[in-house]
């Protein structure tokens, strides 16, 4: 008997489930596709990520973003991002390393 079944192992289910775990509850992870998978996606997330999970961005081989083109219909417009504020990393990795 588990206190909490998720459903879906992505970032969302399996944030969740680490979290439940942390607290002493017993959860089952379900996950209808063998990880990892491939997902196509820009991999990004910010740094308040790796603060809730206590990694570092390293661990699912992320690298900092620097700057953000916009570009729409020939204009361009470009933005520093504050330092190490945004990462890039593989889905795939994540995933699976989550």
């Amino acid at each position: 008997m588990y206190d909490v079944i998720v459903v879906g192992a992505g970032p969302s289910g399996a944030s969740s489930a680490l979290f439940l775990a942390r607290r002493g509850l017993d959860v089952l992870v379900i996950e209808k596709k063998k990880l990892p998978r491939y997902k196509v996606c820009a991999g990004g997330t910010s740094r308040y990520t790796f603060e809730l999970l206590d990694v570092s961005p390293t661990y699912f081989n992320g690298f900092p973003i620097e700057k953000i083109r916009v570009v729409y219909k020939g204009n361009k417009k470009e933005y520093s991002v504050p330092s190490n504020s945004i990462f890039t990393l593989q889905r795939d990795r994540f995933d699976y390393k989550l």
